[in-house]
């Protein structure tokens, strides 16, 4: 299947003055049966028929800010890309084009979904705000897709992508700021205060794919990937930071990183010793103590 949606009666579309924004093209798009505007960044191809003038105008800023703010733990300089991104204005519209395009069908509960393959993000309105983060998250995965010859294990591309949500605006302009994230940390208190957060190596044995038919559970996931994401990124431990950007270029060079395993705890005890510098029960403290911290207690 095509990584790239059938277009039609794009016109010669119009160019922006440099100035204006980061937008370098913009036109009329059709595709997929539906109809809106393609607008052309530096490093995406942003589609979408949203009705929004404020989302699609924020929507360009924060993929190209988001991605720029990947340098932050990047082994080097961060490579070229060009990503495709397509946000619909309906969940029925998302549906319908997870299934054309990835040939998969998505959870009959979820209310709101998002699909990343090949460098190709699917996703959908669900709030301006909401759709921000989601495009925020989605372009990780999009990025490190493109990019890794050998994809992270499942528990840090999400932790990374998690992260990556939190953001602040500083005027018209979005700053990547992965503690930023309200929702997430709210959740991440409910979890502990029901003494439902678990260990990482409970939550490093599980993936989204396999909780996809069940919101709530989803939920519980990512506010404990979100906790290991600010774990990696934000915890002012020198040898964890070391210690992911080696990964990375390992990874972004074929490298495999950990060997198959069903169990988190051998997960921890191979990143440890082969990154993190770190035992499994150093791991599982500096867990417990970044969750604590980013419940407020």
């Amino acid at each position: 299947m095509s990584a790239l949606l059938a277009m039609q009666g794009c016109g010669r579309g119009s160019v922006r003055h440099a100035s204006d924004a980061l937008v370098r093209f913009e036109s009329p798009w059709s595709g997929g049966g539906v109809s809106g505007r393609l607008y052309v960044t530096p490093r995406v191809r942003l589609f979408t028929n949203i009705s929004s003038r404020s989302l699609r105008t924020r929507l360009p800023l924060v993929l190209e800010y988001t991605i720029s703010g990947f340098s932050r733990f990047w082994p080097g300089p961060l490579p070229d890309v060009e990503l495709e991104v397509v946000v619909y204005d309906s969940l029925e519209s998302w549906r319908g084009a997870v299934h054309d395009r990835f040939g998969v069908e998505p959870g009959e509960g979820l209310e709101r979904g998002a699909a990343t393959a090949r460098g190709v993000s699917l996703l959908h309105d669900i709030g301006e705000d909401a759709t921000l983060i989601l495009a925020a998250h989605e372009v990780w995965h999009a990025y490190a897709q493109r990019v890794l010859v050998h994809p992270l294990p499942v528990a840090l591309d999400e932790a990374i992508a998690c992260a990556a949500e939190g953001m602040r605006w500083e005027g018209a302009a979005p700053t990547l700021s992965y503690t930023s994230n309200p929702a997430r940390a709210a959740h991440l208190r409910r979890l502990i205060d029901e003494r439902r957060l678990g260990t990482l190596a409970m939550h490093m044995e599980h993936g989204p794919v396999e909780l996809s038919g069940d919101a709530a559970l989803l939920d519980d996931y990512y506010a404990r990937a979100w906790c290991l994401g600010i774990m990696l990124l934000d915890s002012d431990q020198v040898a964890v930071e070391r210690g992911l950007k080696r990964l990375i270029a390992d990874a972004r060079v074929g490298q495999r990183t950990v060997e198959a395993t069903g169990s988190g705890r051998e997960m921890l005890e191979q990143l440890g010793s082969r990154y993190f510098e770190r035992h499994p029960e150093d791991m599982e403290d500096l867990w417990q103590r970044t969750a604590r911290r980013l419940a407020g207690g």
